[in-house]
């Protein structure tokens, strides 16, 4: 992507840098309580599609 410090404080609404919304929504998004911390660990801000292939059970 070659994005560098020298992007910092660009606008990303308009080019060579920039972001849009392509469209895609998520069949069902699912939040859980978060993992590998001490503290807060009921909190759900573990967010992933349902059915993703790319989610620990853990």
């Amino acid at each position: 992507f070659d994005i560098t410090l020298s992007h910092k404080g660009a606008d990303l609404t308009t080019p060579p840098l920039y972001i849009i919304d392509d469209g895609y929504v998520p069949a069902e998004l699912v939040a859980t309580p978060r993992i590998g911390i001490s503290q807060a660990k009921e909190l759900p801000w573990r967010f992933y599609e349902a059915g993703s292939a790319f989610v620990s059970r853990w």
